[in-house]
């Protein structure tokens, strides 16, 4: 009994490094479905722009789900991969740069789009 309970702590140990992106790809698959229908102060893609009325609320929030999505799915990809390569030292670096990255690309990307529209 001792013993199992020692195995699972240690799987649970192994698998901490996954913590972070596994909450992010839960947190963008919510956003994903379910996107905040009205213009608020508290959730979505909130800049000058997107707030300026409904279609560009929508459009903002459709586009950086989206993409949030996509990039969740692929930093919990390289991070398993980091993990299974045993290089879970680099999984924390990895996803903080990567998700810099990622936030000033969402960022210009979304704001083009608003901007042609």
């Amino acid at each position: 009994m001792c013993n199992l309970f020692l195995k699972k702590i240690i799987v649970m140990t192994s698998l901490k490094p996954l913590l972070d992106p596994s909450f992010l790809l839960i947190i963008s698959v919510i956003y994903y479905f379910f996107k905040p229908k009205n213009v608020n102060s508290f959730f979505g893609y909130r800049t000058q722009k997107s707030t300026k009325n409904i279609n560009t609320w929508n459009l903002a929030n459709s586009i950086s789900s989206k993409l949030l999505l996509i990039y969740s799915i692929c930093i919990f990809v390289v991070s398993a991969i980091l993990l299974i390569v045993n290089k879970e030292k680099y999984i924390y670096s990895t996803f903080i740069i990567s998700f810099l990255c990622f936030v000033a690309f969402l960022i210009f990307y979304v704001e083009k789009k608003l901007s042609k529209m």
